[in-house]
């Protein structure tokens, strides 16, 4: 860890960073005043719209999707760059890093360097590769950056981003549902919000377009707002009404691999709940009534029935997919080992659709469907092993948002999730050096020694 000191007095600063020695920002968090405050709502801004997606500046009319993310990270870092440049003309430049060790930046920085290797195979006739490296490698920077800048006032900014995403995600749904109902066709820059269906059943997924990826990202900041509860307040928890409409919004993706990760985040919090007795008994009637009240209401209502039977249909009718699904991850295993050179270095970060063309013919899309084999074959096994690392680490050294890397690990085995700005902020912020109770990692020394300390 590297201590900073001011070298200059304090009435060499500028008066907006003389101001800013007492200024607070969200968590009541001693903060670097204007500056640091216009950070950190911008900030707030790139978590909120993060894994929004069904918006496009540009109207989907190009390759290139413009989101609202992509545009707040950019102001956002600027806004660091120029915060860095203003401290370090008046103190000694300060790299306080107090999240991460080093393990963990050379884990990203492996894993952004072996995602380059198309550059030695050229494998990549649509020549979209560079462009998606380098999207790759700035979700990796930003994540990092953003997770250490706003680490003082993350559990508060996880939990109102949370509630403010749900809220915004009830409304696309409702949008959706009345699109699908009334025919009404949505703008341009809108019409991923398109409803999905799965055989003759909607899979609403609000403000992310794929259902499969917004059941688990719902999931995850559902986890993290309720893990983030434990350092604050009471009041500035996240109220039941955002786990039952979170819950509920998961629920419609009609998503395996969110039902699973439901299971999995219910587990979670019900072994950090003290009474588990009384909790299991409320659990235990609740299920029973819901059970009992569907039982009657399928064997009055003929309509009820019918609705059954289209349901079990839509799941019948996605077995295709099962076969297409293991089928890809299959000839992404075979591609993986059987060149060693693939093995070693991969393909390339956005390579992928010219190993899956049998499946996704003519599509630049075309993936494995599974974020281990993704990161195998275009990163090699040098790539896969600093994602496996990234995520048992927290796990095994028990830290804040450890018990939560279960379902990380479950939702990538049947998709992928690495294009996604919320799973890397999230990734990272999983190997935030908290241990549970508040604790620092002692790798990570006393975070205190980091704190900037000015000579009058």
């Amino acid at each position: 860890m590297i201590n900073c000191n001011y070298n200059q007095p304090s009435s060499y600063y500028p008066e907006f960073l003389a101001k800013s020695r007492v200024k607070m920002n969200l968590s009541g968090t001693a903060q670097a005043g204007p500056i640091a405050t216009i950070r950190h709502w911008i900030g707030f801004a790139c978590l909120v719209s993060a894994p929004i997606d069904v918006f496009d500046v540009f109207g989907f009319s190009g390759d290139f999707r413009l989101t609202p993310f992509l545009l707040l990270s950019a102001l956002y870092f600027s806004v660091v760059i120029f915060e860095a440049i203003a401290v370090a003309t008046y103190a000694s430049p300060a790299i306080p890093a107090e999240c991460f060790d080093v393990t963990v930046l050379a884990a990203a920085s492996l894993i952004c360097l072996m995602s380059s290797s198309f550059v030695f195979l050229s494998h990549d006739a649509l020549n979209v590769a560079p462009a998606r490296l380098v999207y790759g490698i700035w979700l990796v920077v930003f994540s990092i950056l953003f997770v250490d800048k706003e680490r003082k006032s993350l559990h508060l900014m996880i939990v109102r981003s949370t509630r403010l995403f749900i809220l915004l995600d009830i409304a696309a749904v409702t949008a959706q549902i009345i699109s699908a109902i009334s025919s009404v066709e949505f703008p341009k820059y809108l019409e991923a919000l398109s409803i999905k269906t799965a055989g003759t059943f909607f899979r609403p997924g609000g403000l992310i377009s794929d259902p499969n990826r917004a059941s688990v990202m719902l999931i995850l900041i559902l986890g993290f707002a309720y893990l983030a509860g434990d350092a604050l307040p009471e009041k500035k928890r996240l109220g039941v009404f955002y786990y039952l409409a979170g819950l509920a919004l998961a629920c419609l993706t009609i998503s395996r691999t969110g039902t699973v990760a439901i299971g999995l985040l219910l587990l979670i919090m019900f072994q950090r709940i003290k009474n588990k007795k009384r909790a299991f008994l409320w659990i235990s009637l609740a299920a029973f009534v819901l059970l009992s009240a569907g039982a009657a209401y399928l064997t009055a209502s003929e309509s009820a029935r019918d609705f059954t039977h289209d349901a079990s249909q839509a799941f019948f009718e996605r077995d295709w997919s099962n076969y297409e699904h293991f089928g890809v991850m299959e000839a992404g295993i075979q591609t993986f080992f059987g060149d060693p050179k693939v093995f070693l270095i991969g393909v390339g970060w956005g390579t992928e659709y010219e190993y899956t063309k049998t499946f996704f013919p003519g599509n630049k899309y075309g993936n494995f469907h599974c974020t281990y084999i993704s990161f195998a074959v275009q990163g090699g096994v040098i790539a896969l092993f600093c994602l496996l690392f990234l995520l048992f680490r927290p796990l095994l050294l028990r830290y804040e948002f450890g018990s939560l890397a279960i379902i990380f690990l479950w939702s990538g085995i049947f998709y992928q999730y690495h294009g996604d700005p919320l799973w890397w902020i999230l990734l990272f912020a999983l190997n935030k050096g908290t241990i549970r109770g508040g604790r620092t990692d002692p790798l990570l020394g006393d975070a205190s020694s980091v704190m900037l300390r000015s000579h009058a």
